[in-house]
């Protein structure tokens, strides 16, 4: 009692719990009821449980990493490392002890700008290793700031055999939450050494900072797997495909690394994608690929002189924070792997405004594995819809998306469809498959939520106005609808689907949106799900 400020400190807490923590205001009348209540859990100061399937590098506390025979860092220096007693090595970063680190100050150390030798930090090995990704953390296992990285590798012969510079970075979490990033080269590579320099978002705070390195045996099982398909939207698999091919792929992936004990870190990502061949095998229906208007696109925002806009375009997909997903992405001229102009976003169902969404990362042709973020802390269910960006100026980019994973949820996308039995058919479609989807909600929830490892969900009950599974989305030329589901169908009447759909096309078309504002009932809507509304070409708001 008795704070005046918008913000307070509270003090005397336990390592490792979970903490409700909710407001209430006090004037001369009174005092309020309570706010939602948001949950925390603190931390402690041990580091991050990296991975260790098939680990190089492996040791005891305080002594050198095995199969590395020399270490090198250029201009920062070494911080509590007894190791590092010569100038310029970096012993500290790969002696499995979390103190001991290495310290830049300065926001890039060659991962956005040109990396020079100078830069970030070496590796020798002692003989030529094929690698496909290392992983760090910094030293608080909290930093998740780290945009950049650029990685060079060199032969036995000193012939540099690899190198890109400015890749992305996006930070993971071990089970308790602690922060680490796990590097994924574009392709494996044979390396006898390595560099690599990391930069952080240039306006976060503090300098560069590295723990702990881990580099890892390359394991081709990945790389087979994502070799099944002829596509880059993996529908088609390759001629030669058998259900003994998939069984063997599975057999691989669940066979534990003889040294850690630990299964192959992207595990539920290779089960997802053994599964999906499974489906095209055994010809069951996947999810189809969403068309991505390019002529809805938020290039031309920046000069206008209100803010709120978004270009989103749904694609028919929830998933709850935490969840893992692949994001397949193809392109009418762009080759697997290539960068693209798309960014998916995640939102926040039942949001708080101040913690709707984030714009999780950029997309590449090809698949692109996501870890759904956490957005708020309030306990209720955490996730919602799933969307995609266009950010280019190219009406003729052909681009099509579809998601592994997650919940499929109707979606009605009527955007430049001007003939008018296809709106109608459309229409027709999308309700009955709103009327199932509505109907077989809280069953979904079950299975997918309730009953899954999912610490965020699992034994959640279900709450019918905060389920994410709630959302839908409805397209128009002018604007898009993101409304509860079981509002959508209660708004489109009764009778038969056709009848139903006919009262949906006329309650959004000859309506104008001041008065479809005032039409509806929004405290039957959920907390922070607005309406948004779209100038084609132009972004939403």
């Amino acid at each position: 009692t008795g704070i005046t400020q918008n913000q307070y400190e509270i003090t005397g807490l336990k390592d490792q719990t979970r903490y409700e923590v909710y407001v209430t205001g006090v004037n001369e009348l009174g005092e309020s009821g309570p706010s939602a209540i948001s949950l925390a859990i603190t931390t402690d100061a041990k580091a991050a449980v990296m991975p260790k399937y098939k680990l190089i590098n492996t040791g005891e506390s305080g002594q050198k990493g095995a199969h590395i025979i020399s270490t090198y860092r250029g201009e920062g220096s070494m911080v509590d490392s007894p190791l590092d007693t010569e100038s310029n090595t970096a012993w500290g970063t790969v002696d499995h002890e979390p103190a001991s680190h290495y310290f830049a100050d300065t926001w890039d150390e060659g991962g956005f700008n040109q990396m020079q030798s100078r830069h970030g930090l070496t590796y020798e090995f002692d003989e030529t290793y094929t690698i496909d990704r290392f992983a760090f953390h910094d030293v608080t296992s909290q930093y998740r700031s780290y945009d950049y990285v650029s990685i060079r590798c060199w032969d036995e012969n000193g012939e540099l055999t690899y190198s890109v510079n400015q890749m992305g970075l996006r930070a993971s979490s071990d089970k308790d939450g602690k922060a680490y990033y796990m590097v994924k080269l574009p392709k494996a590579v044979e390396a006898k050494k390595i560099q690599f320099g990391i930069a952080r978002n240039y306006w976060a705070s503090g300098g560069i900072n590295i723990s702990e390195v881990y580099f890892y045996y390359y394991d081709s099982v990945f790389d087979d797997i994502m070799a099944l398909y002829q596509d880059d939207l993996h529908l088609v698999l390759k001629p030669e495909v058998t259900q003994k091919t998939i069984d063997d792929l599975r057999k691989r992936i669940n066979t534990v690394d003889e040294v850690s004990g630990e299964l192959h870190p992207d595990y539920e990502i290779l089960k997802l994608e053994l599964e999906n061949a499974e489906k095209i095998l055994n010809a069951v229906g996947l999810s189809e690929p969403v068309r991505i208007h390019s002529t809805i696109t938020g290039a031309n925002d920046g000069g206008k002189k209100f803010g709120g806009l978004n270009a989103w375009q749904p694609i028919g997909v929830t998933a709850a924070a935490e969840d893992k997903i692949v994001v397949y992405v193809g392109h009418n001229t762009k080759r697997t792997g290539d960068a693209t102009d798309l960014t998916l976003v995640a939102t926040q169902y039942n949001s708080e405004a101040s913690s709707m969404f984030r714009s999780v990362q950029k997309l590449k042709v090809g698949a692109n594995e996501i870890t759904v973020p956490k957005i708020w802390t309030l306990d209720y269910e955490s996730g919602g819809a799933l969307y995609v960006q266009y950010g280019g100026r190219n009406a003729a980019d052909q681009y099509a998306v579809r998601v592994s994973g997650g919940v499929r949820v109707p979606v009605l996308d009527l955007y430049q469809v001007t003939d008018e039995a296809a709106r109608m058919a459309r229409t027709v479609e999308y309700v009955e498959k709103l009327g199932t989807y509505v109907s077989q909600m809280e069953d979904t929830h079950e299975r997918e939520h309730y009953y899954s490892e999912n610490s965020l969900m699992k034994k959640r009950a279900f709450d019918n106005q905060t389920c994410i599974l709630g959302a839908s989305d409805i397209m128009l030329d002018t604007m898009m609808f993101s409304i509860p589901a079981q509002q959508v169908l209660a708004g489109a009447g009764t009778g038969s689907t056709e009848e139903q759909a006919e009262n949906e096309t006329r309650r959004l078309e000859q309506k104008t949106r001041e008065e479809l504002l005032g039409e509806m009932d929004f405290s039957e809507m959920d907390q922070g799900r607005m309406e948004q509304i779209q100038n084609p070409g132009q972004g939403r708001s």
